[in-house]
């Protein structure tokens, strides 16, 4: 409705099957918590949000520069973001705090989860570019999936039937 485009059968069949497959996972969860569930429904209303408004703005007349200015913009946005965010919630002082802080193997691993942040960030514009924001949806359900079976064969996370259906 946003986007004015119309969305194929197919396409809403396979996020009717999605919701499906996190609800069933959901009730069959064993540490079972509400808060969770509806963490995790926020969580997709605000990826379907963010994928709806990259396609707009990559639509839009003042972003004739394309995909990189949105990148620059989205990453110089969380850059400024991210540090109010500290000291409203008081993470500050736990920083400071910390032994870590003062490591450089810290300070390597905080630039090499920037890096990789930035280029996340990259191939996410471009997908939602060159595909549509439900694709983009729909490979980062596929994501979630294949990471909830790793965890389960690697580390042995408990996991009832009806997760594995749901998964």
């Amino acid at each position: 409705l946003i986007l004015h485009q119309a969305t194929s059968v197919r396409a809403l069949l396979a996020c009717f099957i999605v919701v499906v497959g996190y609800l069933l996972g959901c009730d069959g969860e064993v540490r079972f918590d509400v808060r969770g569930v509806i963490y995790g429904v926020a969580s997709s209303g605000f990826v379907c949000a963010y994928s709806i408004l990259v396609r707009n703005s990559l639509k839009s007349s003042w972003m004739d520069e394309g995909n990189w200015l949105l990148v620059l913009y989205l990453n110089l946005n969380s850059s400024v973001l991210l540090p109010i965010v500290f000291i409203f919630f008081g993470e500050i002082q736990s920083i400071m705090a910390s032994t870590c802080f003062a490591s450089s193997y810290f300070w390597f691993v905080v630039l090499v989860t920037g890096v990789m942040g930035f280029l996340l960030n990259i191939a996410t514009n471009f997908q939602i570019k060159y595909t549509s924001p439900l694709t983009h949806n729909v490979s980062g359900t596929a994501k979630a999936c294949v990471q909830t079976c790793l965890g389960v064969f690697i580390y042995q996370n408990p996991m009832s039937a009806k997760t594995a259906i749901g998964t």
